[in-house]
C-alpha cells in the first residue's frame, strides 16, 4: 500500500505557516533590538534621531512601530 500524497493545498499551507513563524520572529528581535536602543537614548535629541531611523526604515514612527509590536505579541 502507498500512503496518500499530500495535496498541493497543505503543501502551500506549510509553507504560509512557515513564513508566518519566520515573520514573527524577526519581528520578535527586530523589537528586541530598537527597545534595548531606545532604552540607551540619553537625551531627547538621541530618541528623535532613533524615531527618525525607525520611520526611514518602517515608514512609521517609533511609537507606531512599538504600539504594533505590542500589539502583536499579545
Amino acid at each position: 500500500d502507498v500512503a496518500p500524497s499530500r495535496g498541493l493545498g497543505d503543501v502551500y499551507k506549510r509553507q504560509i505557516l512557515d513564513s508566518v513563524n519566520d515573520l514573527e520572529n524577526a519581528m520578535s528581535d527586530i523589537g528586541m533590538r530598537i527597545c534595548k536602543i531606545v532604552m540607551n537614548c540619553q537625551t531627547e535629541e538621541e530618541y528623535a534621531l532613533v524615531d527618525q531611523m525607525v520611520y526611514a526604515f518602517a515608514g512609521k514612527t517609533l511609537e507606531q512601530l512599538l504600539k504594533g509590536i505590542r500589539k502583536h505579541e499579545k
